[in-house]
């Protein structure tokens, strides 16, 4: 879906790929990453990467890197919160499975890669008030707390 486009969007937005943090991230992730900046470019802004943007651990403890694109990190400037609001900032998580990567997105303020017993873990403070854990639970990326 989104991915597909990666090749084509890739080459009209060569100062977002320029970004450290960004830089080796796999097809999937990276398709994901073009389309945030594309939200921001497309409307004439400039696109500002913070060094914490790009999360990496290992949820499922498959030994493979899983990936967090912190949107809280990015910044289109001169768009007022184009990548959060009240609830909080997305969270897209991509969680190593074979070849491919499973996606899903939490939405929260905060966020922080934790380690819990043996497994590291998204510690994120919600809209609810309260501090929550997001990790996987054998099936898909949830709060485990």
């Amino acid at each position: 879906m989104r991915y597909k486009a990666f090749a084509l969007f890739a080459a009209t937005i060569p100062a977002v790929a320029s970004g450290q943090g960004i830089r080796g991230l796999p097809p999937q992730v990276q398709a994901e990453h073009q389309s945030n900046a594309r939200e921001c470019t497309e409307m004439g802004n400039k696109l500002e990467i913070g060094p914490d943007y790009v999360l990496r651990t290992d949820f499922n403890g498959d030994g493979k890197t899983d990936y967090v694109l912190d949107w809280h990190a990015l910044d289109c400037v001169g768009a007022a919160s184009l990548y959060g609001g009240s609830a909080g900032s997305p969270y897209d998580i991509f969680i190593s499975s074979g070849e491919r990567y499973i996606h899903s997105t939490v939405i929260g303020d905060d966020g922080a890669l934790v380690r819990r017993g043996t497994r590291s873990v998204l510690r994120l403070a919600e809209k609810d008030g309260k501090t929550h854990f997001w990790g996987w639970n054998g099936k898909a990326f949830a709060r485990v707390n």
